[in-house]
Parts: structure tokens; sequence; C-alpha cells
């Protein structure tokens, strides 16, 4: 409630002092959608990994693909991405094996002008959840896009705090091209969210009713889950996130147009403690319904205190092992693997000391070749990398050379040189003089 109170001073002052237009207050929020029961889709809410929730404990196996939509307070999308799992190799080993991932777009995304809708960009990660790396990319594009659309308008985008969003390169990049990450307060995104208040909901309904029909259709005549999804996502996307809903999101959570006694009131109705309070029965069964997931929560604690987690190499077939030797090979597993990642920094560092070396080895070349010029006007010789040729004049300084030509065309320039040239106190020894000689 204290976070609440000061989410409500401190971004109603500040939408005070900037006066937003709606086309710049935007929301982003990110949703998964997974395997159920290995034939089904279900689609579930981002949340941090060390937050309590009220009503669930979020589990991440079956993930098929994550969606990230950035939308406005006047309805609409100004981009969405697509984070799909692949195999994605590190870029900075070079003993990886390059490898090669499907894909599948709507012919939508192809076309230009209104038909096409919104931009829809597709990011792909070991996991298909979103990256520090991959948010940064993502922030600073979804950025670039507003201002493309809007140019010269600042935007402020509000999202929750999951710890891969609350990243400072990507705060910083993104504040570059004028759009100001606004948080949440914790535990409020469930109701304070406009994308969790009703787009997210359509989209989840729609979704399981086309997927679970072109599921079927896959059963009869043969086909992947995930083209499967995704077709099924392209349809309900737009469909499903349209102007009249968004709007009335961004109205009814209290952000746009900013009305401080709704974002109370949902406040008290997500979160009371009490059961004096003005709402009676629904206070009392929130209340209970708190007090079941809070005892819940600390059973499920006490039970994993109990426990010990590991992970081991996979064992051959047939092979018995005892819990003392499932924790010795687990510890044996993070040994190798602190061992990998060590070596693995050391190459990354060898590799960073050769480059350097190399770009060291260049820029001495350069300069070796620039001292070997000769400066005559207009001329492009160079005289040989340790011995200048016959007839070239050179300066002990070893920062001036001339030509047989230029020494006698341009001998000024030589001349110029010697009265400036001066090292250890005396004037630099002239060597090699055919104009002299003559």
């Amino acid at each position: 409630r204290d976070r609440v109170d000061d989410f409500i001073d401190m971004f109603g002052q500040h939408m005070l002092q900037k006066n937003y237009p709606p086309h710049a207050i935007l929301n982003c929020d990110e949703c998964r959608i997974t395997e159920k029961n290995g034939e089904f889709l279900a689609i579930k809410r981002i949340e941090a990994s060390d937050k309590d929730r009220f009503n669930t404990q979020y589990v991440r196996g079956g993930t098929l693909c994550s969606i990230l939509p950035f939308v406005n307070a006047v309805g609409e999308v100004i981009c969405s991405f697509y984070i799909l799992p692949a195999d994605v190799r590190d870029k900075d080993d070079e003993e990886c094996v390059e490898t090669y991932t499907d894909f599948v777009i709507s012919k939508r995304h192809v076309r230009s002008g209104r038909s096409a809708g919104h931009p829809r960009y597709f990011v792909f990660t070991q996991t298909g959840f979103l990256k520090k790396d991959s948010w940064c990319t993502i922030l600073k594009k979804a950025s670039e896009v507003f201002k493309e659309r809007y140019p010269g308008i600042n935007s402020i985008l509000l999202c929750d705090q999951v710890s891969t969003h609350k990243d400072v390169d990507a705060a910083a990049a993104a504040l570059k091209n004028g759009m100001l990450l606004w948080f949440l307060p914790a535990n409020t995104t469930h109701f304070l969210q406009p994308l969790d208040e009703q787009p997210f909901g359509n989209f989840k309904k729609g979704i399981y009713r086309d997927g679970e029909r072109r599921l079927w259709d896959r059963l009869l005549v043969g086909g992947d889950l995930r083209t499967t999804f995704l077709e099924a996502a392209f349809e309900q996307e737009a469909a499903r996130w349209t102007k009249d809903i968004i709007v009335k999101s961004f109205r009814n959570t209290g952000l746009h147009p900013f009305c401080e006694s709704t974002i109370r009131r949902l406040t008290e109705m997500n979160l009371a403690a009490s059961p004096d309070q003005v709402y009676g029965v629904k206070a009392l069964a929130t209340e209970a319904a708190m007090k079941v997931v809070e005892d819940t929560r600390v059973r499920t604690e006490e039970a994993r205190k109990s426990t010990i987690r590991g992970k081991i190499k996979t064992p051959k077939g047939g092979q018995v092992m005892s819990a003392h030797d499932l924790i010795e090979r687990a510890a044996e597993l993070k040994e190798e693997s602190a061992a990998a990642a060590q070596e693995k920094e050391d190459r990354a560092a060898a590799r960073d000391a050769k480059k350097q070396a190399r770009e060291q080895e260049k820029k001495e070349a350069a300069e070796a070749r620039l001292r070997r010029a000769c400066k005559g006007e207009g001329c492009g010789r160079f005289h040989q990398a340790k011995v200048a040729g016959k007839g070239w004049y050179t300066c002990d300084c070893g920062l001036f050379a001339m030509c047989k030509e230029c020494n006698k065309s341009q001998g000024e320039a030589r001349v110029r040189h010697e009265r400036t040239c001066i090292g250890d106190g005396k004037r630099k020894r002239r060597v090699r003089d055919p104009a002299r000689n003559e």
C-alpha cells in the first residue's frame, strides 16, 4: 500500500509536469504460450522469479514462444516482438558449430501499407524467454519505431518490475531515443497493467479456441505444434488487440486518464488486508484467500528446505546410484562447469589480447608506412621498409623522406624540415642528399 501511495504521488506529479499526449503513454508486457498436457495451448503472464503471487505458482516448462507487445493509450499497437526458442550459440565462441532454425511468418507481415498492420519482429533466444541482452535490443528497437511514427515526441513506458526490465543499459538506450521507463509498484501489475486488464485475456480466449481447432486439424493431416501456434497467434493478435479494448484497459486501470480513486479502489479490492474495510464480504473473502495462499507458500518453502537439489550428467541406462553418489556427481559437475566457464573466459581473454596485438601491429605498420612516404607535394612514392633506395633523402628523425625527383624540384620543403627538425639538442644528420652532391 505504501508503494502504491508513492506511485500515485510521483506518477501523478510527473504526468502533470510533462503532460504527455495519450499516444505517448505506452505499456508493454510479456506473455508466454506453453504446451498443456502435450496437446493444447496455455498462456501465462510473466512475473518476477522471486515474487510471491496471490493465486498461482509459475511453471516454465513447455514454452513455445513469448510475445511482447507495445501499446499506447489511444489504442494503437506500436509494435510486437515474438521471442522464439532456438539453438542459439555464443557468438564469441569460435569452436561452436553452426545451427539452423526454421521459422514461419504471416504473409501480412511482408505487405506494405495499412493491410500489414503494426510492425512485428522476431527474436531468438536459447530458452524462448526474454533475457537482458535481448530486452536491450527490443527496447531500443521499440523506441526507434515510436520515434519514426511520432518524431519529436517523448514517451513514457509503463512496465512491471521483472529483473530483466530493470537493466540500466536498456533504460539508458531507450532514454536516448526519448522513451522513459516507469515501473509499476510490485505485486500490483495483475490489476494495474493495462495489457493484463483485457487485451491478454481476449488474446488468451481467442488462441485457446483457434489453437484447439488448428491442433485437431493437424492431428488429421499432420503438422508442427510450433507452426500451429504461430499461425493462431498471428490471426488472434490482429483480431483481439483492438483499439476499443486497449483504450478501455488504460481507463479501467486508472493510468489514462490518470485517476487516483480508481487506482486506490483497485488496490483495496485486490490487496485487502482487514475485514473492517468498506467492501465487507469481498474483503473477508480476499483476506481468507490470501491467508490460504500464504500458508501454502510457507509450506512449499519449508518443503524445499528439507530437500537437496542438484544437476548431474544423465547416467547410462541400468546404472544404480545412491543419494551420496548423486551429491558427489552434482559437485563434480559443478566443478567441471566452473572450470569450463573459466576456460571460456581465458579463451575470450586470449582472443581479445590477440585482437589488440593485431590492431597494434596494423597501427604501427600504418605509421611506419606513413614515415616512409615521400613528403613531396603530389608524390605517392614510398621507399623500402628498412633502407631508403638510391637517391632518396631521409632524415635521422625518421619522420621525413623525399625521393630523388622531389628532392630536386621541391628542395625548399627539405630545407624547411631541416630548420625545424631538432633532436637531442642538435640538428639531425642528413644522409643521401643527391641535390647537394650535384
